[in-house]
């Protein structure tokens, strides 16, 4: 027996959170297509776009540039931070920043 629970159960189960990741082998946008931002905004959201179709793809990166969010890619991977969190998280805009630029970034290091 597995439990399932829905992403929208989960974070009302949970509270505050800060990051959310979801790496579900192409159900990504249609898990995130039913995150609600008003209910629940964490600072972070990451997921895996590469077994993404270029649809759902654009629609799940036009629905977090909507809900506030700014989206960085690298790899297979596409990390979306609120944008009033960049400047408490400065040093992952930085890591991002590098990461994108085609660099290595040590996110462990805030003086980064």
């Amino acid at each position: 027996e597995v439990l399932c629970v829905t992403l929208p159960d989960l974070l009302a189960q949970s509270g505050v959170v800060n990051l959310v990741v979801v790496d579900a082998e192409g159900s990504d946008a249609a898990i995130l297509a039913r995150m609600d931002f008003a209910a629940h905004r964490p600072e972070v959201i990451a997921y895996e776009h590469v077994h993404l179709t270029d649809e759902d793809g654009a629609a799940t990166a036009a629905r977090l540039k909507a809900g506030g969010y700014a989206l960085f890619a690298a790899g297979h991977d596409t990390l979306g931070v609120a944008r009033e969190g960049l400047s408490r998280l400065p040093h992952l805009a930085r890591a991002w920043a590098v990461i994108r630029a085609g660099g290595a970034a040590d996110v462990t290091d805030p003086a980064r």
